[in-house]
């Protein structure tokens, strides 16, 4: 365990065992992405947002950054161990609820646990409530899900879009394992790969791990090493500034997500036509012999047509000019 820990800490180099220079962090740091996740990638490779620690020659030996707040840590275990009291509390139809949906859908277990790397690397268990069939790892080995995932039940999608999922993970919290708000825990297989890959990797895992964080509110799933290296980013500033208000705007976000991800989901069970089906009509739109077949009243023909003649750059009738 120990020299898992510290594979992302202590890199040297295959020539006399000495310290392999700093990478510079601009070259390292070259993911093509817009918006806020570009700023937050500048100061990290520029060192403008981020205060690095002093003497960092190598990689991950020294922290690249440093928690500011310290005296928050304390208070915020005590708040985690609450909220996730209440909310256990609050939440427990619910999650019973999707227990016996889990268990109806698919045979296997409801509860899925998964060892992940901790705070400094140590591991634990995670509870999840199980989205994909049984023994799905079986022919693969440890990977990241990826879009069209066949593995996933169809109970387990809704739950993962929905994130209903994560919500046994209350109990990790409890237990000292997890945070409510943190970077998130990654598979100790998969973290042994990203500390050989990725400069600082390990520093993410100075804080407890969390059930949601900074990167998850602004970024999409890991799916490949530049997404993991943006991600980074986002956790090495977390990390640095950690405190009361920035996981206050976290929890909100988190919230507003929540909801959207439920409101979408439930639309999406309504049954509404799908946009493939709606938009077989937009050709017709622009050819009026086509509209007239298709739109079979004279009202709907009148209507098409004078979008078929503006489409041509014709003049257009006086009675629709």
């Amino acid at each position: 365990m120990t020299a898992v820990m510290n594979q992302g800490r202590e890199r040297k180099s295959s020539c006399g065992g000495k310290d392999l220079p700093p990478r510079p962090m601009g070259q390292d740091m070259d993911v093509q992405t817009a918006g806020r996740g570009v700023q937050v990638m500048q100061a990290y490779a520029g060192a403008t947002e981020l205060r690095a620690a002093p003497n960092t020659s190598v990689y991950g030996e020294r922290p690249l950054v440093e928690t500011r707040n310290r005296w928050y840590g304390p208070l915020k275990r005590s708040l985690d161990f609450l909220a996730a009291g209440v909310l256990l509390v609050i939440l427990s139809p619910l999650m019973v609820l999707t227990a016996v949906l889990v268990r109806l859908s698919s045979p296997g277990p409801i509860l899925y646990r998964q060892r992940r790397s901790g705070k400094n690397g140590r591991p634990f268990a995670i509870i999840k409530f199980r989205t994909m069939v049984q023994n799905a790892e079986a022919g693969t080995g440890p990977v990241w899900s990826q879009a069209g995932d066949t593995r996933i039940t169809k109970i387990g999608k809704f739950l993962r879009e929905t994130h209903l999922d994560e919500f046994p993970q209350l109990f990790n919290i409890l237990a000292g394992h997890m945070s409510l708000i943190g970077p998130r825990p990654e598979r100790p297989e998969i973290v042994a790969h990203l500390e050989e890959t990725i400069p600082h990797y390990a520093d993410r895992m100075d804080v407890l791990p969390g059930v949601t964080g900074f990167a998850q509110v602004k970024l999409p799933p890991d799916s490949n090493l530049d997404s993991v290296r943006l991600k980074l980013a986002y956790d090495l500033y977390y990390v640095q500034h950690v405190g009361p208000w920035l996981d206050l705007q976290i929890v909100l976000a988190t919230a507003l997500q929540f909801a959207g991800s439920v409101i979408s989901q439930a639309t999406v069970m309504l049954g509404l036509p799908k946009h493939e089906t709606v938009a077989r009509f937009i050709p017709h739109l622009l050819d009026e012999q086509a509209a007239k077949a298709t739109f079979r009243t004279p009202a709907e023909a009148t209507i098409v047509s004078p979008l078929a003649v503006a489409a041509d750059g014709a003049k257009l009738p006086p009675s629709v000019a």
